[in-house]
């Protein structure tokens, strides 16, 4: 079954609403939920309701395409319908998923709706898929998968990484940046060249060292930052 998509117009145009209303009524995964014949309108709607598509016009009075996507707290996705190719590039810098050039076609309106499509799926896909709960490292001939939340030092030693958990301490051929890649960025942070630690794990903070655990660990100068800010101690 296909997602249904809400979507709401803004266009000051009448006939050209009308033909992007009809389209949008002819799409099977759309549903017209609003249209509006200028921006001021959907701005004040969309503070209170939420759509998952905007198709937009640009030169409107009052407020137009570009300055209603500024004022947007939530964006969705948005199809810019306009009849001068010269807006494109703004369009784009301003992350829309698509711009047609007016008049609209039918064809090409579904290629556009399609793409987004495709693009929300991906995302759900995404979201759905398990995340992994544990790291994995090369003991001998297999491999060990360990907890993230039993690990509270990562330490890197030459070509070798030294993983400090509860229960014992593994040595593996690897970088530290390889192991950062693997692990969940909300939970771990690098704070040194030669360290990554645990978040939960940190007990305090002094000048440009943090203790975790036992060790005092020293904090990188390019690291610093990061780290308070993680901490949300700026």
């Amino acid at each position: 079954m296909l997602e249904e998509i809400r979507t709401i117009i803004v266009e000051d145009d009448p006939m050209t609403r009308k033909i992007i209303a009809d389209f949008v009524n002819r799409t099977d995964s759309l549903k017209l939920t609003a249209q509006f014949s200028n921006a001021v309108e959907a701005a004040n709607w969309l503070q209170k309701s939420h759509t998952d598509l905007l198709l937009l016009d640009i030169e409107m009075p009052d407020m137009n395409g570009f300055e209603l996507l500024k004022v947007m707290e939530t964006a969705p996705s948005v199809i810019v319908l306009s009849g001068k190719d010269r807006y494109a590039v703004h369009a784009f810098d301003m992350a829309v998923d698509d711009f047609i050039v007016k008049p609209v076609r039918y064809p090409r309106f579904l290629q556009a709706v399609q793409r987004i499509q495709h693009s929300r799926a991906a995302v759900t896909q995404l979201a759905e898929k398990p995340k992994p709960s544990r790291l994995f490292v090369k003991v001998g001939s297999e491999y060990l998968g360990v907890p993230f939340e039993s690990i509270f030092l990562v330490e890197s030693q030459d070509d070798y990484v030294k993983i400090h958990t509860e229960s014992r301490r593994y040595t593996i051929y690897s970088t530290l940046k390889g192991i950062l890649a693997k692990l969940p960025p909300a939970e771990f942070i690098r704070i040194h060249r030669s360290y990554i630690v645990r978040l939960p794990e940190i007990e305090g903070i002094e000048e440009n060292t943090v203790k975790v655990r036992q060790h005092v660990l020293p904090v990188g100068g390019t690291f610093r930052a990061n780290l308070l800010k993680a901490l949300a101690l700026e």
